[in-house]
C-alpha cells in the first residue's frame, strides 16, 4: 500500500517544485502520514467506532522551512 495523508494547519502553505518536493511555508506545520511501508492495517475488519490497528506507519510534522521529497519519502527539517 503506498498512500500518503497531509494535513495543513491555518496560515500554512505547502509548495510542490518541478523536482517532486514540498516544501512548508507558514506560522503552523504540516503534518504528513506516510503509509507507504504499512505492514498490517485492520481498518477493513473493524467496525465502526472502534479502534483501528496499523503498524510501520511514519509521521512528520513540519514547520517553515521543512521539506518532504515525495519520490524518496524523506522529510527534512526547516531552519529554527
Amino acid at each position: 500500500m503506498d498512500f500518503s495523508v497531509i494535513e495543513l494547519d491555518e496560515d500554512t502553505a505547502a509548495f510542490i517544485d518541478d523536482k517532486k518536493r514540498l516544501t512548508v511555508v507558514g506560522a503552523g506545520a504540516i503534518t504528513i502520514v506516510d503509509a507507504s511501508e504499512l505492514s498490517h492495517s485492520s481498518i477493513a475488519d473493524t467496525k465502526e467506532g472502534k479502534p483501528v490497528c496499523m503498524t510501520n506507519v511514519r509521521l512528520h510534522v513540519l514547520i517553515d522551512g521543512g521539506t518532504f521529497d515525495l519520490e524518496t519519502r524523506r522529510a527534512k527539517p526547516g531552519e529554527q
